[in-house]
C-alpha cells in the first residue's frame, strides 16, 4: 500500500446523512481512502487528512493564477438557459474574481467570496474586484438576499457540504438558483479505467466524490428542487427483462458523436456499413447502446465529462 502523504488522518462520518458506517472503496495510488457510506451512497475519503492539512493547499500563489475561463462561460450560459435576469449575485470560492468581474459587466450586482488573502490580492491587482475574505461559515447574509449563488469547484473540498449548502438556500431568494461543480464518478473515463486508484482527480484537497445520485440527495435534502445536469453528457442505462434501455439529454449525444464517433467506427461498419460520423441520431444511439453493453455497464446515470454542472432552484413560496 502507498504511503499516505501527510501527518494526520483523522475519521469522520457521511457528510451527507451523518452515518459512521462505511465500506471500502480503494485506495488511490497516493495513499488516500476512499470509502462509501452504507446508508446513502456517498463517497469521501475516511479517514481523510485534517483541515489544517487540506486548507493550506489554497494559501500559495499557484493556486490562484489558475483561471478557468471554460468554467465561467458555463454559468453565463446555464444562466441564459434559465432566463435568468441580472439581479444580486453570490460567487463563493471565486478565487481572484473572474467570473465576479463578467457578471458586473453582464449587469449583475455580484459579490465574490474566498478565504485566502491571495484571492484577494490578485483579484484586486488583476481584475480590480473587491473580494470579500471568509469561509461560509462566516458569513451572515440577509436571508432570501441573492437571485443566483455559484459554488464551482467548491464542494468537493468541503468539510461539510450539505451544512454548507443548506446555509446558502437561505440567502437565496424565492425562485433563485444554485450553481455548481464539481468532479463526477458517474464520468464514463472513470468506470472504463483498468486501474480506478490512479483516477487523476484524487488528490489530497478533493475528499468529497460525488456521484450523479450524491448530488441530488444533498439538493434534495437542502430543500432545493428542479435538479438540471448541465453540458455533462448526461445520460443513462437501464435493464428490464435483460433489455437495456438508453435515456439521454441532447449534450450527450453531441457529445457522444464528436468524442466517440472515430471509435465506434467498427461497430458501425458492421452494423450499417458506414461509419459512425454519418449515422443518423437512431442508428448512432442504436450502436451505442450495444457498445455499453459491451463495456457492461450498470444500471445508473453516467456522464461524458469528469465535471458536471449542476443548477437548482428554491422553490417559491
Amino acid at each position: 500500500m502507498t504511503a499516505v502523504l501527510c501527518d494526520e488522518l483523522i475519521e469522520t462520518p457521511c457528510a451527507l446523512c451523518g452515518s459512521e458506517e462505511t465500506a471500502p472503496v480503494l485506495t488511490t495510488a497516493n495513499g488516500f481512502y476512499l470509502s462509501r457510506c452504507v446508508q446513502c451512497d456517498f463517497q469521501y475519503y475516511n479517514p481523510r487528512p485534517s483541515n489544517e492539512a487540506v486548507e493550506a493547499y489554497y494559501h500559495g500563489e499557484e493556486f490562484y493564477q489558475k483561471v478557468n475561463i471554460t468554467a465561467v462561460e458555463i454559468v453565463m450560459d446555464i444562466l441564459a438557459h434559465h432566463k435568468m435576469v441580472p439581479g444580486n449575485f453570490l460567487d463563493i470560492g471565486c478565487g481572484i474574481g473572474a467570473l465576479v468581474s463578467l457578471a458586473e459587466k453582464k449587469g449583475w450586482n455580484a459579490v465574490g467570496v474566498d478565504p485566502s488573502p491571495m484571492a484577494g490580492k490578485l483579484g484586486k491587482e488583476v481584475l480590480g474586484v473587491d473580494i470579500v475574505q471568509s469561509y461560509v461559515n462566516d458569513l451572515d447574509f440577509p436571508e432570501d438576499q441573492f437571485d443566483a449563488v455559484v459554488m464551482l469547484a467548491v464542494l468537493e473540498h468541503a468539510f461539510d457540504p450539505l451544512e454548507m449548502v443548506r446555509k446558502v438556500w437561505k440567502w437565496i431568494k424565492p425562485g433563485g438558483r444554485l450553481i455548481l461543480s464539481t468532479p463526477n464518478l458517474d464520468n464514463l473515463n472513470y468506470h472504463l479505467l483498468p486501474d480506478k486508484t490512479a483516477y487523476s482527480w484524487f488528490i489530497k484537497e478533493h475528499i468529497n466524490h460525488f456521484t450523479i445520485k450524491t448530488h441530488r440527495q444533498m439538493l434534495d435534502r437542502a430543500g432545493f428542487e428542479n435538479t438540471m445536469f448541465h453540458l455533462s453528457g448526461h445520460f443513462s442505462v437501464g435493464r428490464e427483462d435483460e433489455v437495456s434501455r438508453l435515456n439521454h439529454t441532447d449534450s450527450f449525444l453531441r457529445s457522444a458523436r464528436k468524442h466517440f464517433s472515430e471509435s465506434l467506427n467498427e461497430i458501425a461498419f458492421k452494423r450499417y456499413t458506414k461509419p459512425a460520423c454519418d449515422l443518423n441520431d437512431d442508428q448512432f444511439l442504436d450502436i451505442w447502446l450495444r457498445q455499453v453493453e459491451c463495456w457492461d455497464l450498470p444500471s445508473g446515470e453516467y456522464s461524458l465529462s469528469d465535471a458536471v454542472y449542476v443548477s437548482a432552484q428554491k422553490p417559491f413560496l
